[in-house]
């Protein structure tokens, strides 16, 4: 654990980059699983043309919270859930590029961090110390 809290300690100058890709990981996979929702309303629609209505309550349904009561027209209900889950595959997609690029910038500035010391921390050994080590070193 105190090797892991020496390496950790280069995260500190940009914790907030890596509590952002948490964010945006987390709803990176939040997106991915509201898809699969929103295909089963479509297909309950299409089963159903007639009477699912009755047994629809509303046509998205996040955490418990219904949004959007049905119309009663499957057509227009159907192109409703469909910009919806538009909508939620672009998040997914807004997410995605933006966890890339905030990840990319924890490992090249933790990398140029380590490197740093390291560098650092050879420079400083003397000349005798250099026959320590092995040229696999």
């Amino acid at each position: 654990m105190a090797k892991m809290n020496k390496l950790l300690r280069y995260l500190k100058p940009i914790w907030w980059l890596v509590v952002l890709a948490v964010f945006l990981v987390s709803f990176q996979t939040l997106f991915s699983l509201l898809v699969p929702a929103c295909i089963s309303n479509i297909s309950d629609i299409i089963q159903n043309p007639s009477q699912y209505t009755e047994s629809m309550k509303h046509l998205i349904v996040i955490f418990g919270f219904g949004f959007l009561t049905p119309s009663g027209d499957s057509l227009t209900d159907i192109w409703m859930i469909g910009g919806i889950m538009i909508a939620f595959a672009t998040g997914f997609l807004l997410c995605a590029f933006g966890s890339s690029i905030v990840i990319g910038r924890i490992g090249a500035t933790y990398g140029k961090r380590v490197r740093h010391d390291v560098f650092s921390k050879v420079n400083g050994f003397a000349v005798s110390q250099y026959d320590k080590f092995g040229t696999a070193s």
